[in-house]
């Protein structure tokens, strides 16, 4: 997952996250304001890979 910015956050700022490549939202919204200290708005991103890891038959 990425965010356009990273750092210090005040009251009423806005961040935006996205998935990587390969990778779609299965739940949470990516964008969060900060509604008060160490609290954002709606669920954490989510994300997990479009794509099934290779089969090995150890």
């Amino acid at each position: 997952m990425t965010s356009a910015a990273a750092g210090v956050y005040v009251f009423d700022d806005v961040t935006h996250y996205e998935c990587l490549v390969g990778y779609t939202n299965v739940s949470g919204v990516a964008t969060r304001r900060c509604i008060k200290i160490d609290t954002w708005s709606g669920n954490t991103l989510v994300c997990t890979s479009r794509f099934c890891l290779r089969y090995s038959s150890v």
